[in-house]
């Protein structure tokens, strides 16, 4: 329940920004009150938010969200650096903010028009790939962790990343499809002089 109440939070937040997009207005006019009248464009990761905020939202503010995800900041580059292809709002990964802000593929927030901004912690704001909060503002953090059903691994507990590489687990173990994130995880195997 709090992360559906936080993600309908974030998309209020998103549409005072709405005036803001990447891209040229979306907005169509309509004279019946039943159609939306604007139309916000997302790109985000998957399962950030739950389908069903998503259409209270559109009811609630009489539009539309074209809401499309990507499964990693790779992908998410691949498909913004050739040219914007219409998303208003984007959610680039903190290192990846950097990468796009210094080949213009992000505008400058006005933080006037997101008074919201107040109430965000602090401790999130001016990180160092966005020191001014220009092109950014913290939307969700995290940790890398691993999770797993108890009953799938036979009563085992997987209780530390190199059992992620025991045999016995082989073919049934899946990874976060971003490279930055897990390459460090391998294993170090130590080897002896002999």
């Amino acid at each position: 329940m709090m992360r559906r109440i936080l993600s309908f939070v974030v998309l209020f937040f998103v549409a005072l920004i709405l005036p803001l997009g990447c891209s040229g207005s979306n907005q169509t006019n309509v004279s019946d009150s039943n159609t939306p009248s604007n139309v916000l464009s997302v790109y985000n990761w998957s399962t950030y938010i739950a389908p069903e905020v998503l259409t209270q939202f559109e009811k609630e503010f009489n539009a539309k969200i074209k809401y499309d995800t990507y499964e990693n900041s790779e992908a998410l580059y691949a498909k913004i650096q050739p040219g914007n292809p219409g998303y208003d709002v984007a959610f680039p990964g903190d290192y990846m903010v950097a990468i796009m802000a210094n080949e213009g593929l992000l505008e400058e927030l006005n933080l006037e028009n997101i008074p919201n901004r107040t109430h965000l912690d602090s401790t999130f704001m001016n990180a160092p790939y966005d020191l001014e909060n220009k092109y950014s503002l913290p939307y969700q953090w995290g940790t890398l962790g691993i999770g797993y059903n108890i009953t799938a691994t036979n009563n085992q507990e997987i209780d530390s990343w190199a059992t992620m590489f025991d045999p016995k687990f082989a073919g049934r173990t899946a990874w976060l499809d971003d490279m930055r994130h897990t390459s460090h995880l391998a294993p170090i195997r130590k080897t002896t002089n002999t």
